[in-house]
């Protein structure tokens, strides 16, 4: 009976350890994630021009950076600091969140 609640506990925490692991490297994940976006309103804040984004090689082959510029530059250019600062942290928050609902097993 000992040897059965010993494997029983082992396997529990075999599984809890490997549950860890996915919810951080998820939470990595979305992280880097969060920062593109970021990075991408933060441009579109700046006044930096699509053309001038879409230019970059990297950002052309990221089927995913695509939809976050695209997304970027349908929002308003806001004239003030604190608005501008507000909208960065809003898109960035949405793309962890959109990240985190997808990739979360229920």
């Amino acid at each position: 009976m000992k040897i059965l609640l010993l494997l029983a506990a082992l396997g529990l925490s075999t599984v809890c350890v490997a549950k860890k692991i996915e919810t951080e490297a998820l939470i990595a994940s979305c992280t880097n994630f969060e920062d593109s976006a970021r990075a991408m309103m933060r441009y579109r804040q700046e006044g930096i021009t699509l053309e001038d984004i879409l230019e970059t090689k990297a950002l052309r082959r990221s089927v995913a950076l695509r939809r976050i510029i695209k997304d970027a530059y349908s929002k308003p250019l806001w004239h003030s600091k604190v608005n501008k600062q507000k909208e960065i942290e809003a898109f960035s928050q949405e793309y962890y969140l959109i990240c985190l609902q997808k990739n979360t097993l229920s």
